[in-house]
């Protein structure tokens, strides 16, 4: 797409980062490599959900090479692990407070 003129929806373009980019709506551009990996599995890519693309080249992404991957991959089973523990023995407080209250209820009545 020559510069300076608007694009059109389908147009392509690398942008400053070296990704090559597909105009899919007014205003809205993602990666050639997004929009591959959501006609690949039929749906839109999840809040958490990116594409990796580490062995492809990011002007010429080819969806053999891409991996849908979720953010929490980023961290390791360990870390993944602790942050789960601390979070039920959040939850397991909020339990106990709910069955003081419930027993003070039912002394009441």
């Amino acid at each position: 797409m020559p510069r300076g003129q608007l694009a059109s929806v389908g147009d392509e373009t690398i942008n400053a980062n070296g990704y090559l980019t597909v105009k899919i709506a007014n205003g809205i551009w993602k990666t050639k490599a997004q929009v591959l990996m959501e006609q690949h599995i039929g749906r839109s890519l999840g809040p958490l959900e990116y594409v990796d693309m580490t062995k492809t080249d990011k002007a010429n992404p080819k969806l053999e090479e891409l991996t849908l991957r979720i953010r929490a991959d980023k961290k390791s089973p360990k870390a993944r692990l602790i942050e789960l523990e601390e979070e039920l023995r959040e939850h397991q407080s909020i339990v106990e407070a709910l069955q003081e209250q419930i027993s003070k209820l039912k002394t009441e009545i």
